[in-house]
């Protein structure tokens, strides 16, 4: 058995945002983004569906966005053990400035120092929560799991009685039966159905596993 996961999905999120504030950058990022990095930090509000941080810093009378992205190791399964369903994801930053065109001497440095340091955090976030390090979501505990599979069990047994009854309930008046061969109930547990199609009629189908069922209208 592997070593047991843990779920640091919502701790990395709250990490990297607190890695973004203690940088002198943070002085800099505009302040709706500042307002929401304080709350990320903090744990509030929902985190549970991020998929990537976007934080823009403005200076020297330009800007510059700090993407941090979460992508998923595998985009189409999920893996599942004794815990739950587990999503694993890698973090990649981007960064993207605008294109001012020509410039004095002193507004280029100024700008380029903007972008180099922008660039320098986005590298010691690759650095620090990149790499080899993963992010693991726990999607679905096993309890809900198997509430799930229980579900989506008890729903096809009950469309299978479902379409049972309709096959079988022509001609059909309040308070008459129908037998119906073993070979009709396959699958079917035994005991008492009730089935209701439309706004008025209402059938029970009393099933013995093995043997057969008596299917009646009781409304």
């Amino acid at each position: 058995m592997g070593k047991a996961r843990t779920d640091n999905y919502r701790s990395t999120h709250q990490a990297i945002a607190s890695r973004v504030l203690a940088n002198p950058l943070a002085a800099a990022a505009a302040s709706h983004y500042a307002e929401r990095l304080t709350d990320w930090a903090a744990g509030q509000g929902d985190l549970s569906a991020w998929s990537y941080l976007n934080i823009e810093f403005r200076r020297a009378d330009t800007n510059c966005d700090l993407t941090v992205r979460l992508d998923a190791k595998d985009s189409f399964s999920r893996d599942t053990d004794e815990q739950g369903e587990w999503r694993s994801y890698t973090v990649r930053c981007e960064i993207n400035w605008p294109s001012h065109g020509s410039a004095a001497v002193a507004t280029s440095m100024a700008r380029l120092h903007l972008y180099q340091q922008v660039a320098m955090l986005a590298a010691e976030i690759e650095a620090e929560f990149g790499g080899r390090n993963e992010i693991h979501h726990l999607v679905a505990t096993a309890a809900e799991i198997a509430e799930r599979d229980a579900k989506r069990a008890a729903d096809k047994r009950a469309a299978k009685i479902r379409d049972l009854v309709e096959a079988n309930r022509r001609n059909l008046r309040v308070g008459s039966e129908r037998a119906l061969g073993a070979d009709l109930i396959t699958d079917i547990e035994s005991g008492r159905h009730e089935v209701a199609i439309g706004e008025s009629m209402k059938y029970t189908l009393f099933v013995t596993a093995g043997v057969g069922a008596n299917l009646m209208r009781v409304a």
